[in-house]
């Protein structure tokens, strides 16, 4: 007796799909392990330098959000461009280090004129401190979500 299973017209067959881990799991990995690198860092920065404690961007919460929405975004970019490029960690590097240094040029003008801020108590450290935090967030993040998030598990991308 032969059975016959009709596959689904919708699910991708044959040698050319590429199997992903699922974005989400990688992505929500990505952001919680960035948020926890970012507070670590906060920690030890205010035990090396004496950084103001009601600075607004220095505040746990404040750090947690940025760094939710930044790793929320490579995440989604990330999502997008392994779905369609050939080499997506190579292209997602690039397109993540461009990010970077755009995302920190504020806080460099910031650090070289800290009297332009909008909150009191900013200073060359204090910017310095959250270019750091861009630098391991992207670090964190682009790590995982290249690694963990490459071709070649059972689990399949929708």
């Amino acid at each position: 007796m032969s059975t016959n299973v009709k596959k689904n017209a919708s699910e991708p067959t044959g040698p050319s799909v590429q199997k992903y881990p699922s974005i989400l799991k990688v992505g929500f990995f990505a952001v919680a392990a960035s948020i926890i690198a970012n507070l670590i860092v906060r920690t030890i920065a205010f035990a090396v330098w004496d950084l103001p404690t009601d600075f607004p961007p220095l505040q746990p919460v404040a750090i947690a959000a940025f760094t939710l929405g930044g790793t929320f975004l490579a995440t989604w970019v990330y999502a997008f461009i392994r779905k369609r490029a050939k080499k997506p960690e190579s292209l997602f590097r690039w397109i993540a280090l461009v990010t970077l240094i755009v995302s920190i040029i504020p806080n460099f003008l910031l650090m070289s004129n800290p009297t332009l801020t909008p909150f009191p108590g900013g200073s060359s450290t204090t910017f310095g401190v959250l270019i750091l935090f861009h630098v391991v967030a992207a670090l964190v993040s682009v790590s995982i979500l290249t690694s963990l998030g490459r071709p070649g598990t059972s689990e399949e991308v929708k």
